[in-house]
């Protein structure tokens, strides 16, 4: 199977964002657009690697490997997600407790604060749910949200979020050699309100976006715009 033709694509971008609002307004919308086709390649390849590798193993011995053919040999394994769920639990079925090395007590304190928050914040389950799609996929999503004002009465400074759908979500890199982040997207589609907030045939689609700088969200009507 060769990697060229059902690998993970890297989204990569020429444009520039700043954190100026008029400038960046205006440009993530172009960035989205022209990362949209390199997504559902990858969304492809989501697909194939999951059925492939993960639901129907056997189906690897009728593939076609187009990357020095002579090498040919074709191993199957029904049982991967069992394995999937064992080296996941193993790993990650225990909370990670942060330690410092710093003796002076203030920082002491704060590393003792974070585990807590993390612990509030239910990590170890994120942890695991991340590890799992990315076993099936190749790559997952944690996200760290602000907190409101009910988590922090609890103590809880971040909010942490790991149910992110794979084939609703990508992020753009720079086309540079640092390869830095500039874009994070998560996006889904609903259908359009009428004035009676009765909902109508008319779908759109909602772009969530992260920057450095801000978060931002965008709509796309029916018509495209």
């Amino acid at each position: 199977m060769s990697s060229k033709n059902y690998g993970r694509v890297k989204i990569l971008t020429d444009m520039v964002l700043n954190g100026n609002i008029d400038h960046d307004k205006a440009l993530i919308p172009k960035i989205i657009e022209n990362a949209l086709p390199y997504h559902y390649q990858n969304v492809w390849a989501y697909t194939t690697n999951e059925q492939w590798y993960f639901n129907d193993t056997d189906k690897i011995l009728s593939k076609q490997k187009f990357i020095r053919p002579e090498i040919d040999n074709k191993f199957t394994f029904a049982t991967a997600k069992s394995v999937v769920e064992i080296n996941n639990g193993y790993c990650f079925g225990e909370p990670f407790k942060y330690v410092t090395n710093e003796a002076e007590v203030n920082k002491q304190d704060a590393m003792t604060a974070f585990n807590k928050c993390l612990k509030l914040a239910q990590n170890h389950q994120h942890t695991r749910e991340c590890a799992k799609n990315g076993a099936k996929f190749g790559i997952s999503y944690k996200l760290a949200l602000k907190p409101t004002e009910k988590d922090l009465q609890q103590g809880r400074f971040f909010r942490i979020v790991s149910d992110i759908d794979n084939f609703h979500t990508f992020k753009v890199y720079t086309n540079t050699i640092e390869k830095e982040e500039v874009l994070g997207v998560t996006y889904y589609d609903r259908r359009v309100l009428n004035e009676n907030g009765v909902e109508t045939d008319t779908k759109e689609t909602v772009f969530n976006c992260w920057t450095k700088y801000h978060q931002w969200t965008f709509v796309k009507d029916s018509k495209g715009v």
